[in-house]
């Protein structure tokens, strides 16, 4: 801490933010057993439009106890409608091997992901958006799939095989109405997010993304 400008740190906050920094503090202090892993973390890694999104949340909120507990149940419940959306769309034996599959994975287990806020959001959506589209919803399909894409950007490569499908179905002259459906609407969400973080932010906001995903991808 020897070598940290202290003062230009300071600079970064107004008189209101640093004294609400300072109080969020005093609440997840004590709940952070140990702090050297904490420092040892890549950090933050969400893409922009992502990180507006969550401003939008809890960018208002206190931290205390319950907006804690609350925040870090959501995926709880996402990840519960979205297998229930799978049971929905492809029965029961297939909505349990799901749930299963998930449920049981190593990569599931709390302490490595469990805790954070919309850490399962996309999974939710993807599941939700094939779901939904195997029942013919295909605008709510594109929504759910285009938001997974905008949540942590590789989901978009499950729009590949879809948009190939329609594009064999316009050769063979029978279109799939909710497949296009599917994919006017992805289009629009990615669009949309791609507009707002263009207006919400700099280019030096999505170099840092670059170079921070950059060094989780190279550790990983």
């Amino acid at each position: 801490v020897r070598s940290i400008d202290t003062a230009a740190v300071r600079g970064r906050f107004t008189d209101d933010r640093w004294l609400a920094f300072k109080r969020d503090l005093l609440v997840f202090g004590p709940r952070i057993p140990d702090w050297r892993r904490l420092f040892l973390d890549h950090g933050y890694n969400d893409p922009p439009p992502r990180a507006l999104l969550l401003h939008v949340l809890v960018g208002g909120l206190p931290a205390t106890p319950t907006t804690l507990t609350v925040l870090s149940a959501l995926d709880y419940v996402l990840i519960a409608a979205a297998l229930w959306l799978a049971r929905r769309a492809f029965g029961p034996v297939a909505g349990a091997a799901g749930a299963a599959f998930f449920l049981l994975s190593f990569f599931g287990r709390f302490d490595f992901i469990g805790g954070s806020i919309l850490r399962w959001d996309w999974i939710a959506a993807l599941v939700g958006g094939v779901a939904c589209l195997a029942r013919g919803a295909g605008a709510t399909a594109g929504l759910l799939l285009g938001y997974a894409a905008v949540a942590r950007l590789f989901p978009v490569l499950f729009l590949v095989p879809l948009a190939i499908k329609w594009l064999q179905a316009r050769r063979a002259q029978a279109p799939d109405r909710a497949l296009t459906r599917c994919l006017a609407a992805a289009g629009g969400v990615l669009l949309t997010a791609g507009i707002a973080a263009g207006l919400a932010g700099d280019r030096v906001f999505m170099a840092e993304f670059l170079v921070k995903i950059w060094t989780h991808g190279g550790t990983a």
